[in-house]
């Protein structure tokens, strides 16, 4: 009764739905984007957005949009404008360049004086090693 799979072991039901994911990549994608969605929320809880009540924490989370950075992808750059308040849902934020550089993690919020004083950011921030999802609250 187990012949069907490799060395007479019941076949992966993970293998037949990567298969079908990968005969229909628009699904895949959309697929991606909820679980970063998702787990960018998560992270999001961690700091500033996890003191607010549920009421308000899911007002704010219908405002915000999420954005997936590829590894070292730059999100803004020293003296750009900021696109508004960043949230860090997953992974990690490099700010700054070299030897000074720092890290934000998720529930961390970045660039927060350049967004409440409405000024140029005063570092870069961009995306470490592994990638981030940051969530944005457009000002």
């Amino acid at each position: 009764p187990l012949a069907d799979g490799l060395y007479g072991m019941a076949p992966d039901p993970a293998d037949d739905f990567a298969a079908a994911l990968h005969a229909c990549p628009w699904v895949e994608e959309d697929l991606m984007g909820s679980a970063d969605s998702l787990q960018a929320l998560a992270g999001a809880t961690l700091g500033l957005l996890g003191e607010l009540d549920d009421e308000l924490r899911l007002a704010v989370f219908e405002k915000l949009s999420p954005r997936s950075l590829a590894a070292n992808e730059v999100l803004v750059d020293e003296g750009a404008s900021v696109p508004g308040l960043v949230f860090v849902g997953s992974g990690a934020l490099e700010l700054g360049r070299g030897d000074g550089a720092g890290e934000a993690g998720p529930g961390d919020v970045v660039l927060l004086a350049a967004t409440r004083e409405g000024k140029p950011a005063n570092e870069r921030a961009a995306a470490a090693e592994g990638g981030a999802v940051v969530l944005v609250l457009p000002l």
